[in-house]
């Protein structure tokens, strides 16, 4: 468990009940991790939603001969959103660049508390939409130069 009142001061939390911030907190442990730690690799099945409080944690395709991180998250940004959104398989992998301080959600604890609060069930999928949308922009804007000349 992790306190409530460390997942109150991330925005992705804004608007959710004291209730379902304790259901997060609940669901929640903090892990420390060294470069190099792979959080988990593309096309699996993940269960599990990462906030990250210090350090960078690179999101990996993997290639046949080659990682290539796509992207880059950091302090208050989320990844693992499969891990919330079905089928609950993973689209690329995470792993960490730097030295780092992750929360660790566990999404089926998480999600078992959907049918008895719908609304919880709904604000948590918008902010998963938001994440992939704001994710989807991101790459968007990266291969733009590419097609640009």
């Amino acid at each position: 468990m992790v306190s409530p009142e460390l997942l109150r001061r991330f925005p992705l939390f804004g608007g959710l009940t004291i209730e379902q911030i304790n259901t997060l907190a609940m669901a929640a442990e903090e892990i420390s991790v060294e470069p190099g730690h792979w959080f988990f690799r593309q096309d699996e099945e993940l269960h599990d939603l990462y906030l990250v409080l210090e350090g960078q944690v690179g999101i990996v395709v993997e290639l046949p001969r080659q990682e290539v991180v796509t992207s880059t998250v950091g302090p208050g940004d989320v990844f693992g959103w499969s891990g919330l959104v079905p089928p609950h398989e993973t689209t690329a992998g995470a792993k960490a660049l730097t030295p780092g301080r992750v929360v660790r959600f566990d999404c089926q604890r998480i999600r078992s508390a959907f049918p008895g609060d719908w609304q919880f069930g709904c604000l948590m999928m918008e902010k998963m939409a938001q994440v992939i949308r704001e994710r989807l922009r991101d790459l968007r804007m990266e291969a733009l130069p590419a097609y640009v000349q």
